[in-house]
């Protein structure tokens, strides 16, 4: 009995060191893995370009934070920074004689390409300001458009929006043109001071060129 009581329990232990062993293995698998998982989460790079809105030129010196990460826009607008965490973060510029401009942005580790950031004038005490969108006859947006209020002019941005700052208060006739055959008028615009008068959506049609503006 005693010998067949030390067979049983070295049979025992056997399979005991088999199962840690085993274990073991397991554990070092998982590591592994976890280890890839983390990888998905590395830094980013993000690009863009920073742009005056009404004008739509370029901004150079503006001053560009992303998920902490802080870099300058250069002659051409663009900018560049690296090592940006990845995931959802926020996008902060800024510039002399413009708003503050802040966003949320979605980055994946890998390289992203910003939308074009577009900073609004700082306005004089007492002006406002003129927004809306020109589309065309489809409903469809138009960018580029020539924005005329006064004296003052906007291009339309590429979803059709756009934005005349620093307006004096009164009552103004909007002229809008693309190109040589395809021009709108709205009449009535008031602005007042410090607010902004949304003209919502102002149709081109087609017809012969408009009287020089």
């Amino acid at each position: 009995m005693k010998a067949g009581g030390s067979r049983i329990g070295a049979l025992w232990a056997a399979a005991l060191v088999a199962s840690l062993i085993a274990l073991g293995l397991a554990g070092c698998g998982g590591g592994g893995g976890g280890g890839g998982g983390g990888g998905g989460g590395g830094p980013a790079s993000a690009t863009g370009t920073v742009l005056a809105d009404s004008a739509l030129t370029p901004i150079a010196g503006a001053s560009v934070s992303i998920g902490g990460r802080t870099g300058s826009s250069g002659a051409d607008g663009t900018f560049s920074l690296t090592n940006v965490p990845a995931g959802d973060t926020t996008i902060g510029v800024t510039a002399t004689g413009y708003q503050p401009y802040s966003a949320t942005l979605h980055l994946e580790p890998t390289d992203n390409t910003v939308p074009p950031v577009y900073l609004a004038p700082v306005a004089s005490t007492g002006n406002g300001r003129v927004i809306g969108r020109i589309v065309d006859s489809n409903r469809q947006a138009v960018a580029q458009a020539e924005i005329h209020l006064g004296l003052l002019s906007a291009l339309s941005k590429p979803d059709g929006t756009f934005g005349v700052y620093d307006v004096p208060p009164m009552t103004y006739t909007l002229l809008v043109s693309k190109g040589d055959d395809m021009m709108a008028t709205k009449s009535g615009v008031l602005v007042q001071a410090a607010q902004t008068t949304d003209v919502g959506d102002v149709t081109l049609s087609s017809g012969p060129p408009g009287p020089p503006f």
